[in-house]
């Protein structure tokens, strides 16, 4: 097999080919991909820590004693990090990523060819660099793997040596393209000769930028070159006339948009991307049509469970007038079946049609009020629309109703004498009476729990949150002392409870870290403070500013990303955001914190995916 071992700062590529009988272990990637920096990059590797080199694949980190053929699989791309010794005695974590431009003189083969060491993984003399050719190839591969930034320095380092490579310059378009950034792909498809398809690319690049009068002249010229050329094929026809029909819809000129897409359904009812557009255009038409159109956005949603677009059309036509109506009756079965329906809601919430997930999720719950995962979905949307106190009521409802359900040997019903004391407001709450602070004895199972015990504990998990986030604060210590015991012995943060998990964790953590707070007084003092899981540490909590005592009161916004909030955006944490915000009176001092997520997972992802060129740029554009 072939993969490929990388580190991005300094820039350097080693391509491994490994025998299919050789089993030995990580370390062995390692010697290889040294033996070859240190050729190219004598200085720097002169200064590494090599007691700190690790192994990493996507986001995780490689085992060094694990099998080479068991934890790399044919074209991986596998990336090497280390700390530098640096002259003032401080590390320095390099091999991160980076945005630098790769010289095509820093990728080499490695080839593992019989069982000698020195022959396998060794080279005693330089290797050729790799052609053009393989060179477009390898970019080719990292692109599909939406690897598009290193795609992207691949196709300007060909363009550097072959100004006019026809595939360099649309491998490096389609890159800008599928990265959002159509304004960029522009200049290349400019660049390009006129090949088959594109004409078809230009025109598309168009519509994505909005430019829709030269997309339909682009479009249309394309069509009467194929029929000169003889035409196309029908699959092509058809999707060339459904872009064509967006250009005709982002200029508002729906009729004409209907008559080309009725002409691509007439040859295929089930071209997909035509029935996207087509739903919404004849909604408006009239009962018949609106039946029609939800008919067809839910056969096109089950088929493409993963595309956004869709799911915008879907929650376009369920915030229409009448339409929640509609997608009840044209639901048929689905309409009782209750992943069917959490399916359906979940895809509306993606597209920020919160309203209409809550209907939905709160009918699962009255398909099915003893299923936990779908209680803890619809207590989730009501913290989205800042519903704590009917969330903390759904809550203890089910645990009256079935206050036998175990977690372990420990019944939910054993909360009830603290719950009870509950009454009103989730905001500052204060109970009726004094909550005695006493454990439950239990006995503690190893092993992990079943999927459904998992998601009954994130339900309490959650109670704790609102209640703690809400200043319901005499209620933590009781509950807390009763529920962490059962998360002993059990790798939660592994499970796909682990957001609630971590924030029950730090919550109560803090019970035994900072001054007791039984009562919240409502305060003008407050310094409210924004953010994700980061607002939880200092909440309820008295500092002193300008010598004034100022409590800080959390203001949680679940999951956002600055990435969330552009303006453009419909993902469901922006929803979060704007309805926690509106409980800041206004002029009050507000601390906004921000960016961490950004930091750890998503800007990373936006430069490896080429959304922006390079982490700094990415960081300001946000911001």
């Amino acid at each position: 097999m072939k993969f490929y071992v990388h580190t991005e700062e300094p820039p350097f590529t080693v391509v491994v080919k490994w025998g299919d009988s050789d089993d030995q272990d990580l370390n062995k990637i390692i010697k290889i991909f040294m033996s070859n920096f240190e050729k190219r990059y004598p200085t720097e590797a002169y200064k590494i820590d090599k007691s700190t080199i690790e192994l990493w694949k996507g986001r995780k980190s490689l085992n060094l004693s694990g099998n080479v053929l068991q934890a790399i699989k044919n074209m991986d791309d596998i990336y090497v990090k280390w700390k530098s010794i640096s002259t003032d005695n401080n590390a320095q974590i390099t091999g991160n990523h980076s945005a630098k431009e790769l010289d095509t003189s820093d990728l080499v083969k490695s080839e593992n060819q019989d069982d000698s060491l020195e022959k396998n993984h060794s080279s005693k003399k330089k290797t050729p660099p790799y052609s053009v050719q393989e060179f477009l190839e390898l970019a080719t591969a990292l692109s599909t793997k939406q690897q598009r930034q290193h795609a992207i320095v691949l196709y300007k380092d060909i363009l550097k040596k072959e100004p006019t490579n026809q595939t360099a310059l649309i491998g490096i378009a389609d890159c800008y393209m599928n990265a959002g950034r159509s304004s960029d792909a522009l200049p290349y498809l400019q660049q390009a000769q006129s090949t088959n398809d594109l004409a078809f690319r230009l025109g598309q690049c168009y519509v994505k930028m909005g430019e829709y009068d030269k997309a339909i002249e682009t479009l249309i010229g394309y069509c009467k070159e194929l029929r000169t050329r003889g035409g196309t094929s029908a699959a092509h026809k058809q999707d060339l006339q459904v872009w064509l029909a967006k250009a005709y819809i982002g200029k508002k000129q729906t009729d004409m948009a209907l008559v080309v897409l009725q002409g691509v359904l007439r040859e295929n009812q089930e071209h997909l991307d035509a029935l996207t557009e087509y739903a919404p255009l004849i909604y408006r038409l009239g009962p018949k049509q609106k039946d029609e159109a939800m008919t067809i956005l839910l056969t096109v949603l089950v088929n493409k469970l993963n595309d956004n677009h869709v799911k915008e059309k879907f929650a376009y036509l369920c915030q229409q007038e009448h339409g929640m109506q509609v997608l009840e009756s044209m639901s048929g079965p689905a309409w009782r079946d209750v992943p069917a329906v959490v399916f359906m809601a979940t895809s509306l919430r993606d597209a920020g049609a919160i309203e209409q997930t809550e209907a939905l999720l709160k009918h699962a719950c009255m398909l099915q009020p003893e299923n936990p995962h779908t209680l803890l979905t619809y207590v989730h949307t009501l913290e989205l629309v800042e519903k704590h106190t009917e969330a903390v009521q759904e809550i203890m409802a089910y645990i009256k109703q079935w206050p036998e359900k175990e977690i372990g040997s420990f019944k939910i019903g054993s909360l009830l004498p603290i719950l009870n004391n509950f009454h009103g407001d989730v905001y500052l709450n204060v109970p009726d009476g004094n909550i005695p602070c006493s454990s439950v004895s239990m006995e503690t199972l190893s092993g992990p729990y079943l999927e459904d015990t998992n998601y009954l504990l994130a339900i309490l998990f959650t109670l704790v949150k609102i209640l703690f986030v809400k200043g319901a604060v005499a209620f933590i210590r009781p509950i807390t002392n009763i529920i962490d015991p059962l998360t002993k012995g059990h790798e939660l943060h592994k499970t796909n409870i682990r957001n609630e998990a971590a924030y029950f964790s730090c919550i109560s953590q803090l019970q035994g870290i900072t001054p007791e707070v039984n009562h919240v007084v409502p305060s003008q003092q407050n310094v409210y403070f924004v953010g994700d899981s980061h607002c939880v540490p200092p909440a309820w909590q008295t500092i002193r500013i300008k010598g004034e005592d100022r409590i800080v009161h959390p203001i949680l916004s679940t999951g956002t990303k600055i990435w969330h909030l552009r303006e453009e955006s419909t993902f469901y944490p922006k929803y979060n955001f704007n309805s926690a915000i509106t409980k800041i009176p206004d002029g009050a001092m507000t601390i906004f914190c921000f960016g961490e997520i950004d930091c750890r997972e998503a800007l990373l992802l936006c430069v490896e995916k080429a959304k922006y060129d390079a982490m700094f740029g990415n960081a300001i554009n946000q911001i």
